[in-house]
């Protein structure tokens, strides 16, 4: 009876596996971001955005954001791809971006560090204290565009997490699964007569 117990056991803890680990997404694709701003450094914070990363500039002048409101004129733009932040704009400006990874469904992606992808020759990005991850659903970009103008890209890079599986509340047997616990059964029978 006790081998039959234990088999029994067995065979319900192979059944009971939960879900594969799912690693932290590496892509802002998809991704609500909630974005504040701020012109000068500390002086002048402005409304946030709540933006879905997607084709084209999330933020773009003339489409009626806190930031086109606020700051950005004609052709400036701020686009998320999947993993950099372009920034485009046409004059003087000191930018800073705070953006925060809104937690919608699935897996969030974690940001983990910031790098200078390409800058128009006189735009610059600024260093540690300005551009930095704060958390690993915040981060902040600060820029500095000349007179001209021009184009910052900023990459970003993504810290792999792997979450431990969710056991579910009721296992499902599979169609072959009476079939394994009828088997077990009757090797435990068997085993119990030749006893």
């Amino acid at each position: 009876m006790n081998y039959f117990k234990t088999m029994l056991g067995a065979a319900a803890a192979v059944l009971a596996l939960g879900a594969p680990n799912i690693a932290s997404a590496s892509t802002l694709s998809g991704e609500q971001l909630r974005i504040s701003y701020d012109g000068c450094l500390g002086c002048n914070l402005y409304p946030s955005d709540t933006v879905t990363v997607g084709a084209g500039a999330e933020l773009s002048s003339g489409d009626g954001s806190s930031l086109d409101t606020n700051f950005l004129f004609g052709g400036e733009y701020v686009d998320f791809t999947g993993t950099s932040i372009i920034t485009h704009l046409t004059g003087s400006a000191t930018l800073q971006l705070i953006v925060e990874i809104l937690d919608t469904a699935g897996v969030e992606p974690i940001v983990n560090g910031l790098s200078l992808i390409s800058a128009t020759p006189g735009e610059v990005l600024s260093g540690a204290g300005f551009t930095e991850v704060v958390s690993d659903t915040l981060f902040k970009v600060h820029m500095n565009f000349d007179g001209d103008g021009g184009t910052i890209e900023v990459g970003l890079s993504f810290r792999s997490v792997t979450e431990p599986p969710v056991p579910p509340s009721v296992v499902p047997l599979p169609a072959g699964g009476v079939l394994l616990l009828g088997g077990l059964g009757a090797l435990g029978l068997l085993r119990r007569r030749k006893a």
